[in-house]
């Protein structure tokens, strides 16, 4: 796949909002450590297509360790999806009813790990009102300077091999646990909040190169992961 890059992101301008909108002592230093943690990101953003890890280059027990350590759930083991040669079909299936199935394997994203106990710690911890505008700061400056074109990144790499409804399915459990773990990780480091951002920054990294997407609808200690 050509590899044009696409000078769109804005670091700096994430960067100065982080600085602006840090509290309870959090360092210019900190921040500096939160911008390159989510350097990957910001690169894939960049590029005309996601470029995704080869399966013989996945380090598979990294994954796991860092998805269980963001979510607090038990990870068995990691299934492999590769975006240019999905699972073998079986010759008696037709191509869209095996991707069809496929699709319907899917169970929840990672926000659906991560979202509700890490949503009422950070309003425990600044107060709704504070939570609540910060929160929507956030969002607004992340989609300016990097999400949106990272989803556009995504979304050319994602087209045209999997068939629509698969793709669809990839796209939005992707773009939910992408975003979960990219967004409640910057909201800790906002607040100070170390511990907490130091056991979201292996999945922040690792997802700039081996994605998770989705646990797996009838094993949901299986996470799916994307590669090349």
């Amino acid at each position: 796949m050509g590899q044009e890059d696409k000078p769109v992101v804005d670091r700096e301008g994430l960067k100065s909002f982080l600085l602006e909108e840090k509290h309870n002592g959090v360092t210019e230093a900190e921040i500096d450590k939160a911008m390159e943690t989510i350097g990957g990101l910001f690169i894939q953003a960049e590029r005309e297509q996601f470029q995704f890890t080869p399966a013989d280059e996945v380090n598979r027990e990294a994954i796991v360790r860092a998805i269980a350590l963001a979510t607090g759930r038990e990870v068995k083991e990691v299934e492999l999806l590769s975006v240019s040669e999905p699972f073998k079909r079986p010759e008696w299936m037709s191509e869209a009813a095996y991707l069809d199935s496929l699709s319907g394997s899917l169970g929840g994203s990672l926000w659906d790990s991560l979202g509700l106990s890490l949503w009422s710690s950070l309003g425990g911890s600044l107060g709704n009102n504070l939570w609540e505008s910060l929160r929507d700061s956030l969002s607004g400056i992340l989609r300016v300077s990097l999400s949106d074109n990272l989803w556009e990144s995504l979304r050319v790499s994602l087209s045209g091999s999997l068939g629509d409804s698969l793709e669809d399915s990839l796209r939005v459990s992707l773009r939910a646990s992408l975003w979960a773990s990219l967004f409640f990780y910057l909201s800790f480091v906002l607040i100070g909040k170390k511990d907490e951002a130091a056991r979201l920054a292996p999945l922040v990294r690792l997802s700039a190169v081996t994605p998770p997407v989705a646990w797996l609808k009838n094993q949901p200690d299986v996470p799916l992961i994307l590669v090349a």
